[in-house]
């Protein structure tokens, strides 16, 4: 099962991989605008499939331990 998260959430994601990283909501809203991110828009709020995210940027992911 793919793990969906907020952009807020996706955001905080990043950040407690790496403090000091620039993936910020802001950076997240705008790869979305442009399309690099697949969303799942629920109302207002967009939902980022975080495993596809981590793939499309060359993260490995430990913390998914599935």
């Amino acid at each position: 099962m793919c793990r969906m998260r907020s952009i807020h959430d996706t955001a905080e994601y990043f950040k407690k991989l790496d403090p000091e990283t620039e993936m910020t909501e802001p950076t997240i809203r705008k790869m979305i605008s442009e399309g690099t991110i697949p969303v799942v828009k629920t109302g207002v709020k967009y939902l980022v499939n975080l495993d596809s995210l981590l793939s499309l940027l060359g993260v490995m992911d430990k913390s998914n331990s599935d």
